[in-house]
């Protein structure tokens, strides 16, 4: 039972989010922060990622795409592509439940993830408005994404448009994916 949500800005950490929750009569409070991820963070990113792939995207792509797409996932890709992008992690108490990987420069988002059991909460787009936030105060105008067949739904949920379909090379094989892009109003 949810009785009160209740946003915090941290002023001692960089851009950190807090929400306590109050999840039951007996007033247990649970914490959820969003902060820059750190290479602390890379090994929960990779297992997040890696089950994503396995539970969801099976059910839009073959078994044959997902052990690819499975090898392709590792620290060492993750650690070399913290110096091109933004990462961010999401944190339930300590634990670290979702992330998302975006550009500014790029005015692109790559990623949100959330752990599989997670999922359904509002975390995605709860990581989604931070990264939005980030863009519009870089005044970014528009933001474009390549969307796996799974998240088409939740990105369009977001205000995103389908711009086309992809075919994206993954390893030795290919996906199609669909790049999609929304534009930002000004306040």
């Amino acid at each position: 039972m949810l009785y009160h949500i209740q946003q915090v800005k941290d002023s001692f950490t960089e851009r950190v989010y807090k929400k306590a929750l109050i999840v039951s009569e007996i007033s247990v409070v649970r914490f959820l922060h969003i902060q820059k991820a750190s290479p602390k963070d890379i090994s929960f990113i990779v297992r997040i990622h890696k089950a994503c792939v396995r539970t969801i995207n099976t059910r839009v792509y073959s078994q044959s795409h997902v052990r690819v797409w499975l090898r392709q996932i590792s620290a060492k890709k993750v650690q070399k592509q913290f110096k091109s992008s933004k990462w961010i992690v999401l944190r339930y108490d300590h634990k670290v439940i979702g992330f998302a990987q975006y550009s500014i420069s790029n005015k692109t988002l790559y990623q949100i993830n959330i752990a599989p059991r997670y999922m359904h909460g509002g975390y995605g787009r709860m990581l989604y408005e931070y990264i939005e936030k980030d863009f519009r105060k870089h005044q970014v105008k528009s933001i474009i994404l390549n969307a796996t067949l799974n998240a088409v739904e939740f990105y369009k949920a977001l205000g995103f448009k389908r711009i086309k379909n992809i075919v994206f090379k993954l390893g030795t094989s290919c996906i199609k994916i669909i790049l999609m892009q929304k534009r930002l109003r000004a306040y």
